[in-house]
């Protein structure tokens, strides 16, 4: 063996922990040396070339060839340049009960990729690495990056049970391939012959930002990831049980992780590999830049690759929307009650459909429908001055007890966070007080059939509101929502209702009942609409069954199996509606929906206790926006007026005006 090969081995070997000058420091490596140091002797025979030069194997132990080793040094300069120091990542495998300091293994790359086998045992296979990533600058500590499992590509699909010489340890396999003797195995190119996938997708966020995206991608196709696939991958490839594929590396998966490696797969077979990782990107600076920092990476990552699936070209397409659909099928299942996912798969399936899609035209008939009942039921600021000037004194506030005042006006109460205080709470829609809340616009489009309503909506569909009325001084509602009659009446500023109008990310709304009588122009316009959808809503289910060739279903349950889309839809302004005798209410609602892109990562959600219920409610704040009243009116029957007055004036302001009911009650 050349000698020239030797040193440079040995430099590269020591030069971590022994360089001084330019040099490795013989004096330092002498008094480890002749101490038979363990680290040391470890060390050298991690190294091949010098395993094979300075030590002799007897049996199953290695002796080391002390004098040969000392006349080496005696002999050689040991200089190194700095254009030694490569440019490039560096792999470093070691089993979990190698008690070794990351700092203590030698490297000349600048960035190292540190994977530990860790003990977790999947079904007896031992397949998940801790991965960790540090530079080459010893001031640096070690980043954790997350969680991998990696195993030998080939017997990943193999049946398990018929084959039981399949190794259980990675680490294992990775020393038969890479070094037979070694406890640490460096490798500085690819890990041919395996692959990897993610434990936690948080793995893409985090090299992405510790390592930017050019890394990121080097060390993905270094690790052979199965996230760079495209589906056509797992194409004639066993993937059932007993297999490496489903009982280890996949086995941890819930649905939203496995939603998250498909996606990918579908991006890729339309992109390379750089879109992918631009998505990655943009999933890190949305997190980053959001005003609340829960880890929503699958959501993000599922909806920004949908959003790229939008422009792919229809000549691109290889596959038919049928095995798209299939593929896909665990997002339906995941993101049941996600709009804003349905919606953009949908778009997705509509570029990779065909001509002969008969349902598209039905679909695009309802959602048309949909978006008129939307605009025309949504406060806009010119319909907020005329009703101002079509109604004298018209107002919008809402009813509260006494005892809940407090926690409405005082900014001071210690139970709530101190960024609420003073700010308008909304509450999720499926937590309201009325059984048949959402249910109205439904009894409508199935002709008043209560059993047509889907029994298997128990998910929350992230729509969090506020009710109030234009109806200041009503004894009905006095009795219903203000601690029969003995509470208030708080009326909002002009100013806060202008605010929330003109604010694109919450809508204020006019509830409409179905079937009140009234005669007026808007009403008969909205009637219109709704009997617009209510036909296109039947005819397409008509057209679903015969294209599905279906008999009677329950029409809510067969919409949403078929097209969740236009079923969420029909849900989210379900509260928009309801039935005619809650008329006097004349209310309106004050909406966020938590599944739209502006505003996930802005609102968020929260828990709040409800004295009345076991468990809490969930609810989100109008954060930006304090809450301000210019008028309180008190119940009929409400007492300690006088003693309250000074309160209130003190919490909201010496203008705010107080009255008292103007009705007669006992």
């Amino acid at each position: 063996m050349k000698m020239e090969i030797i040193e440079k081995s040995l430099i590269n070997l020591l030069k971590s922990d022994y360089k001084s000058a330019g040099k490795i420091s013989k004096e330092r490596l002498y008094a480890k040396i002749f101490s038979y140091d363990k680290d040391l002797i470890r060390l050298l025979l991690s190294d091949e070339n010098i395993r094979e030069k300075f030590f002799v194997k007897i049996d199953q132990t290695y002796i080391f060839k002390l004098n040969e080793f000392v006349d080496f040094l005696n002999n050689h300069d040991l200089a190194y340049a700095k254009e030694e120091v490569i440019d490039d990542i560096g792999y470093f495998f070691y089993p979990y009960d190698y008690q070794i300091k990351i700092d203590d293994i030698p490297t000349s790359f600048l960035d190292n990729i540190y994977l530990e086998n860790s003990a977790w045992i999947d079904f007896k296979f031992q397949t998940k690495f801790l991965v960790r990533y540090k530079s080459l600058d010893k001031n640096k500590e070690a980043t954790d990056l997350g969680q991998i499992k990696i195993y030998k590509e080939a017997d990943s699909f193999i049946d398990t049970s018929k084959n039981k010489s399949v190794k259980t340890r990675t680490f294992d396999l990775l020393r038969e391939d890479f070094g037979h003797y070694r406890e640490i195995i460096k490798i500085n190119k690819d890990l041919t012959g395996f692959i990897s996938v993610f434990a936690d997708p948080s793995y893409y966020i985090n090299l992405i930002d510790k390592l930017g995206k050019a890394k990121t991608k080097k060390i993905l196709e270094s690790l052979n990831d199965l996230i760079l696939k495209d589906t056509s991958y797992f194409d004639n490839k066993n993937m059932g049980y007993h297999t490496l594929i489903k009982d280890s590396l996949l086995r941890e998966f819930d649905g939203f992780s496995l939603s998250f490696l498909k996606i990918a797969n579908v991006l890729n077979d339309f992109y390379d590999s750089n879109k992918l990782i631009d998505v990655f990107a943009k999933v890190s600076e949305k997190i980053k830049t959001a005003r609340y920092k829960e880890k929503t990476y699958t959501y993000e990552f599922v909806s920004l690759a949908l959003d790229q699936l939008k422009d792919i070209s229809p000549s691109k397409v290889k596959r038919p929307q049928s095995f798209y659909k299939k593929y896909l099928s665990c997002l339906e299942v995941e993101f049941r009650d996600s709009l804003n996912i349905f919606s953009k798969l949908n778009d997705f399936y509509n570029i990779i459909g065909t001509s002969s899609d008969k349902l598209a035209v039905f679909e695009e008939a309802i959602v048309y429908d949909i978006d008129l009942l939307i605009d025309k039921l949504t406060i806009k600021p010119s319909d907020y001055e005329n009703l101002k000037k079509d109604k004298k004194n018209f107002c919008i506030g809402h009813y509260t007890s006494l005892d809940n005042l407090q926690f409405l006006i005082d900014d001071s109460i210690e139970e709530i966070d101190e960024k609420y205080r003073n700010r308008l709470r909304l509450t999720n829609a499926r937590m309201l007080n009325d059984p048949m809340e959402g249910k109205a616009l439904f009894e409508f489009l199935n002709d008043g059939d209560e059993l047509s309503l889907a029994r298997d909506n128990m998910g929350n569909n992230k729509i969090y509101l506020l009710s109030a009325s234009s109806a200041a001084d009503s004894l009905p509602m006095w009795k219903q929502y203000a601690d029969d009659t003995k509470g208030v009446y708080l009326e909002f500023s002009k100013e806060f209702v202008k605010s929330i109008i003109n604010d694109k990310k919450i809508q204020l709304i006019k509830v409409f009942y179905i079937g009140d009588g009234k005669e007026d122009p808007q009403s008969a316009e909205i009637y219109g609409l709704l009997n617009k959808l209510k036909m296109d809503y039947n005819f397409y289910l008509e057209k679903i069954k015969e294209t599905y060739k279906l008999g009677e279903k329950n029409k809510s349950e067969l919409l949403r199996a078929i097209n969740n889309e236009i079923y969420l839809k029909l849900d989210k302004i379900s509260y928009y509606f309801k039935k005619n005798h809650y008329a006097y209410e004349s209310e309106y609602r004050i909406i966020v929906d938590l599944d739209q892109d502006q505003n996930r990562g802005y609102f968020k959600e929260i828990k709040y206790t409800n004295r009345t219920f076991p468990l809490p409610f969930l609810g989100t704040y109008l954060e930006d926006y304090d809450l301000k009243y210019q008028r309180l009116i008190f119940g009929p029957k409400a007492i300690d007026k006088d003693y309250l007055v000074p309160y209130i004036k003190y919490c909201l302001g010496k203008d705010i005006e107080t009255v008292n009911s103007s009705i007669m009650y006992r």
